[in-house]
């Protein structure tokens, strides 16, 4: 069931925005992530920021596109930038050292580890599982 999409400017002003509307799409319909509120907000703002400043190249106009799905015991989270997409793949290979000292990667590097995540369509589009907490059933 699709419970949020839209699309929104490459514009750093629209980050909280877009994690306050994620966030409340999840709250209205009483859907908790198991991840830390914290550890959440992390995934969200490198995978929303890495749209905007890598795939888009703060093109403000060009649009990233989200959408959240609920289904079962878990959400699913997709971004889409319309960048020419990366090679996760190669990003993906390096060691954990070459990618703290790398000025660049390391948001792939924390969303990989703090969250189920796949890159789609060459690079463009993140797939991100989120998770979610029973209801509390009384």
């Amino acid at each position: 069931m699709i419970i949020f999409e839209n699309t929104f400017p490459t514009e750093k002003t629209c980050k909280e925005r877009i994690i306050n509307a994620i966030k409340d799409s999840l709250l209205n319909l009483h859907l908790v992530p198991k991840i830390d509120e914290k550890e959440f907000n992390l995934i969200l703002d490198e995978a929303i920021i890495n749209a905007m400043e890598h795939g888009n190249r703060w093109n403000p106009e060009k649009e990233i596109m989200i959408s959240l799905r609920h289904s079962g015991d878990s959400a699913e989270l997709i971004i889409g930038d319309q960048g020419d997409g990366f090679n996760h793949q190669t990003n993906c290979e390096k060691s954990l050292e070459e990618k703290f000292t790398d000025i660049r990667g390391r948001g792939i590097l924390l969303i990989k580890k703090l969250s189920q995540s796949e890159w789609l369509e060459n690079g463009s589009i993140i797939r991100i599982n989120i998770p979610l907490n029973s209801p509390n059933i009384f």
